[in-house]
């Protein structure tokens, strides 16, 4: 039997993430009508899911919603006597947070004199030897904490409003682009050249969801923003930075 799923590790595999979809057919096909078998699972679900249900060649699985042992049946008629089942399982992971793979892909550049620094990252949900194409990732929303310098004493953004809480939708390869920047003019409103630099930092809790299921959290992140008093601004986020100086053209990736 033939196993065609989304492009993570082998398509051929057994192994899957949740919500998955997997296609199982026989090749070479099987073109005689009687010779079809007909499906069932356990765990998951498949499509068609007919009762009682269409014999044919090939059928869309798609896995739990949670970790779990699933099985897909093709049962075949036994010439009258019994039926013969050949059951496929399938390992179903659940997402675990993102993976050392995650790395910049552009910095951000801005006009002279603009105090701003800031980059695209290329973000990868672990684990990789699945696909996470069926999971939706959410950065859940809270408050700016670890304020210093000029922060502590004027406040800083929340991440609830700028960014958090909207749906982000995973690649076949379970990745997204991530953007991360920061400029002096919104998170640090009326701070100019001179004044005292400081820092803040979003802690992010991260929920996953297949479709319209139940939210699930993993391990989450940090976005860290410094702003020194010469208006260097620097934004760390997945282990990686971005820092700019007002009078430089593009944010140094590190």
């Amino acid at each position: 039997m033939n196993m065609r799923a989304c492009a993570a590790g082998k398509s051929e595999r057994t192994t899957v993430g949740v919500g998955e979809q997997v296609t199982l057919s026989f090749e070479p096909k099987l073109y005689d009508y009687y010779r079809w078998p007909t499906w069932g699972h356990s765990g998951g679900s498949i499509s068609p899911d007919t009762v009682p249900p269409n014999a044919r060649n090939d059928i869309q699985y798609t896995a739990s919603s949670q970790k779990n042992a699933d099985r897909v049946m093709a049962n075949f008629d036994n010439g009258g006597i019994g039926t013969l089942t050949l059951t496929t399982t399938f390992t179903v992971k659940e997402p675990t947070g993102y993976d050392s793979s995650t790395k910049p892909t552009s910095p951000y550049c801005y006009g002279s004199g603009t105090v701003a620094a800031g980059m695209s990252l290329g973000v990868v949900i672990a684990p990789t030897d699945v696909s996470f194409k069926g999971v939706t990732i959410y950065e859940v929303g809270r408050d700016a904490s670890g304020l210093t310098g000029w922060f502590a004493a004027h406040g800083a953004p929340s991440h609830i409003g700028n960014g958090a809480d909207l749906p982000i939708s995973l690649g076949c390869d379970n990745s997204w682009t991530d953007p991360a920047f920061g400029y002096a003019s919104s998170f640090a409103p009326g701070w100019s050249v001179g004044n005292e630099g400081g820092s803040f930092t979003w802690q992010i809790p991260v929920d996953w969801q297949v479709g319209a299921g139940t939210r699930h959290r993993i391990t989450g992140w940090t976005q860290r923003f410094d702003l020194t008093s010469g208006g260097t601004v620097t934004v760390t986020k997945f282990g990686h930075s971005a820092d700019r100086a007002r009078g430089d053209n593009c944010s140094t990736l590190r």
